[in-house]
């Protein structure tokens, strides 16, 4: 009988192979026989113990690593505590210890993100507040200069205007003078 192809589980299984061959994963792959001390592991797989320490974190993190009691470590002769990455060797209460502490981390993760949404829904509303008003003062500023220009456009009318005023005044004027003394000016000879 042929095996069904999943992708899904050949892409993990590739991605899991490579992760074991880290340092990481090494670490990983040795904690799962069971318990030991970080000096064992730097000692079993030439490891910096500095490195142990941030892989240690990394598997901490990711819930794939338990910490045991403390013992005298067979490497250093100084209390050490006991870590695995087998959940099976772990007592029932770690566990449940440990997740009483993932749901009290998710908890403040989400206390955390709702105040992280708030505080960001606070500043969209304060940046939209801002905006309004700006476009306001901006459209109250185009009234004014738009006001302004009507204004000196009357304005201007109202000279232009008189200054016709004036000058048909003065063609009537001198029309008038033309009129009442049609002959000034000119010599008569008889």
């Amino acid at each position: 009988m042929e095996k069904h192809h999943n992708p899904r589980l050949n892409r993990f299984q590739e991605i899991t192979a490579n992760y074991l061959h880290t340092q990481e994963g090494r670490l990983y792959n040795y904690l799962l026989c069971g318990w030991k001390t970080a000096a064992q592991a730097e000692r079993d797989l030439s490891l910096r113990i500095s490195n142990i320490t941030v892989f240690k974190r990394n598997l901490e993190k990711k819930g794939l690593l338990w910490v045991g009691e403390e013992v005298k470590c067979p490497v250093t002769g100084c209390k050490a505590n006991l870590i695995t990455t087998n959940p099976t060797l772990v007592s029932f209460d770690k566990l449940e210890v440990q997740k009483d502490q993932a749901d009290l981390k998710c908890q403040q993760f989400q206390e955390d993100l709702k105040v992280l949404s708030e505080s960001i829904m606070i500043e969209e509303q304060e940046k939209e507040l801002q905006l309004a008003e700006d476009l306001e003062f901006l459209y109250e500023s185009m009234m004014v200069e738009e006001q302004e220009k009507q204004l000196q456009l009357a304005e201007d009318l109202e000279s232009l205007y008189e200054s016709m005023m004036i000058a048909d005044q003065e063609k009537l004027v001198q029309q008038m003078i033309d009129l009442n003394h049609p002959h000034q000016g000119t010599l008569f000879t008889t």
